[in-house]
């Protein structure tokens, strides 16, 4: 959604989004990769999504 904002990138708010989803997002871009190559569209928030909803329901 960010990316429909011109120049958001260069803001304060942006890079704390940044920071805060890189450790999340990143195994889940490898996994992405190794299995499925280049690919245009990035499954790694929604891959991410259902393993936390996963880890969630199992310690609750």
């Amino acid at each position: 959604m960010l990316s429909y904002i011109p120049s958001i990138t260069e803001s304060n708010f942006y890079r704390i989004l940044i920071s805060l989803n890189y450790p999340i997002l990143e195994p889940f871009r490898r996994i992405q990769e190794k299995f499925f190559g280049n690919m245009m569209i990035d499954f790694a928030p929604l891959m991410a999504i259902v393993v936390l909803n996963l880890i969630s329901g199992m310690l609750l």
